[in-house]
């Protein structure tokens, strides 16, 4: 369903290289807050587009990875034959995805392009915890894009016990909310235990 015409629109401008790849979860949650993204990358690239799509990451973390594949390669052949050579996601399993299966395009966190002057400063003494997703384990420059987003934005920042490369999941990951829901509050137990009720920033439409 998140393939559908229903829920898909390719936004390609005139000489459009770079596109912003939203993923399925966040334009559903957070509407207002993509099209602001959007909007202000493309104040420095005119030609800057954005695909609404789903890159099928739950499809291919469910055992159906031909499907994911081919779906994979399709959008990206599209993308390609239209002139698009980058991708910007604010997804890391939608990084995942293209890393693994897209042929003739590459692929940044958003996060890594997005200059401080964007984010407004609220200079505010709260400190802000942060939680890596799962699937962005092993992303060390997007960690410390995020980092230097939530400082700039005047937050002062701390980690969660586990953290980077030792992070642990939220319970979302791979579908096993759906599967084994048991199992997904256990995970979801430990998170929040290191939480101990402070405010928590992420960078995953699932945590």
């Amino acid at each position: 369903m998140g393939m559908s015409r229903r829920f898909t629109w390719y936004g390609l401008p005139e000489g459009c290289t770079r596109v912003l790849f939203p993923g399925c979860g966040l334009p559903g949650t957070r509407p207002a807050g993509i099209r602001k993204l959007y909007e202000q990358l493309r104040e420095r690239d005119r030609s800057f587009g954005i695909v609404l799509d789903c890159c099928g990451r739950i499809s291919n973390d469910l055992g159906r990875e031909d499907f994911a594949c081919s779906m994979m390669e399709e959008m990206c052949t599209f993308l390609v034959n239209h002139g698009v050579r980058e991708v910007l996601v604010v997804c890391p399993n939608c990084h995942d995805m293209f890393k693994d299966y897209a042929t003739g395009l590459s692929v940044r966190m958003a996060y890594e392009v997005l200059p401080e002057k964007e984010i407004p400063s609220v200079q505010s003494e709260k400190k802000i915890l942060i939680h890596d997703p799962c699937g962005g384990r092993f992303l060390e420059t997007c960690h410390a894009s995020v980092r230097r987003l939530v400082s700039s934005a005047g937050f002062s920042i701390e980690d969660m016990a586990h953290t980077r490369e030792r992070t642990l999941c939220c319970g979302n990951g791979a579908g096993v909310d759906s599967l084994s829901p048991e199992m997904s509050g256990k995970w979801l137990e430990c998170v929040s235990r290191e939480t101990a009720g402070r405010v928590v920033a992420t960078y995953c439409a699932g945590c």
